[in-house]
């Protein structure tokens, strides 16, 4: 039980998602996404698995923790559970979120002024559970949470591929520019689930692009991401 003077970082109900990393008997860990409140506090939540009622909870599995808004501060972090909802697995989401960090580091000066974030979901790619070895489309509640998730870099995203931005009037012919970043993947050379070889794209301009080649591991609860290659245009 959390005592009312406990560090608090909101004062009403609360709540998060992240990805369990560990699960013990009685508890699991969850690692929450980067853009939670609670991370003022930490990053890694024991959450107890009661409210569940039977239900299983597996290391990679995409939660929703709600609570009273009180934070016990220790590590890892402790709150008063009201509600916990396994949400689809979102470790492709997580996957592709992974790149998007990553990509949107590199050439900053791409991401300047943008006034938007479009995302073409074409060649995203998942596992295929029914033929191993093989891919297929990311379904839709994926793409609404990768939406969700690169608000953290831009108030406006968008779904669109270049051909639907250029209808809208938002890439400049003369200057072969966009007045946000594209972001898209040109290939999955690989794929399972535990690890990915993907080359992925952002475009601002002709002149302005980037193409590198990612590999990334699931390792521990989470993504690690390493550049394989790296095209600058």
């Amino acid at each position: 039980q959390i005592e009312d003077d406990m560090p608090i970082v909101k004062k009403k109900e609360a709540y998060f998602r992240g990805i369990v990393t560990e699960v013990y008997e009685g508890s699991f860990l969850v690692r929450v996404d980067e853009w939670e409140p609670i991370k003022v506090s930490g990053s890694v939540v024991s959450v107890g698995t009661k409210l569940l009622e039977g239900e299983k909870i597996n290391k990679g599995d995409y939660v929703e923790v709600t609570f009273d808004g009180k934070v016990m501060e220790s590590w890892p972090l402790q709150v008063n559970e009201l509600d916990i909802k396994i949400l689809k697995s979102d470790k492709v989401a997580s996957m592709y979120e992974t790149m998007i960090d990553e990509i949107w580091k590199v050439d900053e000066a791409l991401n300047l002024e943008a006034e938007f974030i479009s995302i073409d979901f074409t060649n995203f790619k998942k596992p295929d559970s029914q033929n191993k070895g093989t891919s297929t489309s990311i379904e839709e509640e994926t793409k609404r949470n990768i939406l969700m998730y690169a608000k953290k870099y831009n108030g406006v995203v968008k779904s669109n591929n270049m051909e639907e931005l250029k209808t809208e009037g938002l890439f400049n012919e003369e200057t072969m520019s966009l007045s946000g970043v594209l972001i898209y993947i040109q290939e999955v050379e690989e794929i399972s689930e535990d690890k990915a070889v993907v080359s992925i794209v952002k475009y601002r301009s002709g002149l302005g692009a980037i193409f590198p080649k990612y590999e990334l591991i699931f390792k521990n609860g989470k993504w690690e991401i390493e550049t394989l290659s790296m095209g600058i245009s």
